[in-house]
């Protein structure tokens, strides 16, 4: 094909083709400085490409793929997070233009591809269609990546998203080796072969997105479930404590009389300030048994009532400060695995510190359930990466706990936020919640 590849249409219709991939990449990916000048700084780097590689003549088989590494580097270079993940969005934006271009082409007449005037004097309308499907590749690619990544991206294994972009970089390699030679061949190929292949291609890239779908919420309900085990052990217990609390009734009924008794007598005798005084300790003792005064919830009691005496066997003390109703909107098992996960947290930050002081404040101010939990950080783990720190579950990746605290915010139209000040670490979680 002798195709003009230095003319205006072209070239202006390059400069659109990278302006469109890197505001997919901006959508996705998180900058490492302002979004505006990252954005003008990416795309003044891949038109500087452009022009070098245009400048040197390069032919399509080299164009692709030297293209493809050079958007990996401006990339990597330019945005924040885990570069495998990084990696899949570059794969996806990428395998969609040039599933695009193969689209476009397959769709328009050999004849134009083959006569250079031809092709020439249709290229605005040529060019306008070819962008127009890569717009909607594009579009669908950042959907069905923004879907996924809001709720899961911080469930899964670096490994496991590391498999995920071979497939689509298979399929660029393979389609830019066909296309190639294809450009310059006089064959002319049935649409009917190859646009049945390019959408089995397109609903197996699609395949894989679910595929991280499935993999990060069976992720999550691992944790979840962990979790709500632990609020099952709690549970029995607690109800254990229960039914032997109902065997001392009567031995508290014969308290009860004697006190009433003591009261008694001393009031007989006028001993006012006596009897006032033994009021109080008998309150104080009462307060003193109650660990959870403000829970009114029996389920999120009783599972902090074993947290905490888990802290205790470990050397650490939990000082909480709960008011908490008991006919919230929130269902106890996702506040199970909101406390569950904020207080392992801590308890893994606190595992070097013996003796480390953890603060769970939780106050209610219809409509907004405020959660915080605060703990110290030790200063041998402030250099570890997240590899060398202790993982509760071994085969789980770090910082699941806070993507699944992230999700359960957002169900509640809530926020989740962490801090850290000197040597305190506090993550909050604020719910919008209701009465029932």
């Amino acid at each position: 094909m002798e195709v003009d590849l230095s003319g205006p249409v072209f070239t202006i219709s390059n400069v659109i083709l990278y302006a469109m991939m890197m505001t997919s990449a901006n959508i996705l990916l998180k900058t490492r400085f302002a979004r505006i000048p990252t954005f003008i700084a990416e795309f003044v780097s891949i038109i500087g490409y452009y022009a070098v590689t245009n400048l040197f003549s390069l032919s399509v088989e080299y164009r692709i793929p030297l293209a493809f590494l050079y958007l990996v580097l401006v990339i990597e270079v330019a945005h924040r997070g885990e570069w495998f993940y990084k990696l899949l969005v570059i794969a996806l934006i990428y395998v969609a233009m040039v599933f695009s271009e193969i689209l476009y082409v397959m769709l328009i007449p050999k004849e134009l591809t083959l006569d250079h005037d031809l092709f020439n004097q249709h290229a605005v309308s040529i060019f306008a269609f070819y962008l127009f499907v890569n717009l909607v590749m594009q579009t669908l690619v950042v959907i069905a990546l923004l879907v996924t990544q809001k709720r899961y991206q911080g469930l899964l294994l670096g490994k496991q998203w590391l498999l995920f972009p071979i497939f689509p970089i298979s399929q660029v390699l393979a389609f830019s080796g066909w296309f190639s030679s294809y450009l310059v061949s006089d064959t002319i190929v049935a649409p009917g072969r190859v646009i049945p292949t390019l959408l089995f291609c397109i609903a197996a890239d699609f395949s894989v997105i679910l595929t991280i779908w499935r993999t990060a919420r069976t992720t999550e309900l691992s944790v979840r479930n962990e979790l709500l085990e632990e609020q099952i052990g709690s549970e029995e217990s607690y109800y254990k404590q229960l039914s032997s609390t109902f065997e001392d009734i009567r031995t508290m009924r014969h308290d009860i009389d004697n006190h009433l008794y003591t009261m008694q007598t001393l009031l007989e005798e006028g001993q006012m300030e006596e009897a006032k005084d033994y009021v109080r300790k008998m309150k104080d003792e009462d307060h003193a048994k109650l660990l959870l005064p403000g829970c009114h919830n029996t389920v999120v009691a009783s599972y902090l009532e074993k947290k905490m005496a888990d802290f205790q066997s470990d050397g650490l003390r939990l000082a909480t400060d709960v008011s908490l109703p008991s006919n919230l909107s929130v269902t106890n098992p996702d506040l199970i695995c909101i406390f569950g996960n904020l207080l392992n947290n801590a308890q893994e930050a606190c595992q070097a510190m013996p003796d480390a002081d953890i603060h769970l404040s939780v106050t209610y101010h219809e409509p907004y359930l405020r959660i915080v939990c605060t703990n110290p950080l030790a200063n041998d783990l402030q250099g570890q990466s997240d590899e060398q720190k202790k993982r509760r579950i071994p085969e789980l990746e770090r910082g699941i706990g806070h993507s699944i605290l992230r999700t359960m915010a957002e169900r509640y139209d809530g926020q989740f936020r962490t801090e850290t000040t000197g040597q305190s670490y506090e993550a909050e979680v604020i719910l919008k919640t209701r009465k029932e």
